[in-house]
Formats: structure tokens, C-alpha cells, sequence
């Protein structure tokens, strides 16, 4: 699952969309931040969410769950 994080979100509206994704099942989500240029890899579990990695302009984000799968984070405008 990848979440685009919008400035006007607040952490209780991720975090309820968080306990949505573990309840049907998604195993690890990429919260996008547009305004901060980073990506955070999260693991899902009904135990907890784990914060896998942080990537930010120039990284490779990598998922655990698609091994295989590796994604440049770019700035999102002019850049």
C-alpha cells in the first residue's frame, strides 16, 4: 500500500488508515511525504507497525515484502 501524506493530515487520520490496512490484511505500506520528500517503509502487523526504513531524495526505497523491487525517490516537482 503506498499513502501519500498531505500536509493538512493529521497523525490520528494515518494512524486510523494504519489499523484499517492491518485489518485487511496489508503486510507493509509506504508513506509518501510530498512536503518532506521522504518515504517511510512500514511493516503491518496486528502487534505492531514498524517503521522499516526512511528514504529520502537519492535513495532506493525497497519493499520487504516485493524483494525484487526497488523505486528512486525523486523530488516531485522542478526537480
Amino acid at each position: 500500500m503506498i499513502e501519500i501524506v498531505l500536509p493538512g493530515n493529521a497523525r490520528k487520520q494515518i494512524e486510523r488508515k494504519l489499523a484499517d490496512y492491518v485489518r485487511i490484511g496489508v503486510r507493509e505500506c509506504w508513506l509518501v511525504s510530498i512536503e518532506a520528500e521522504i518515504v517511510a517503509v512500514l511493516q503491518l502487523s496486528a502487534q505492531e507497525v514498524k517503521r522499516l526504513g526512511l528514504y529520502g531524495v537519492g535513495d532506493r526505497v525497497r519493499s520487504a515484502v516485493l524483494p525484487d523491487l526497488a523505486l528512486p525517490v525523486r523530488l516531485a516537482l522542478g526537480g
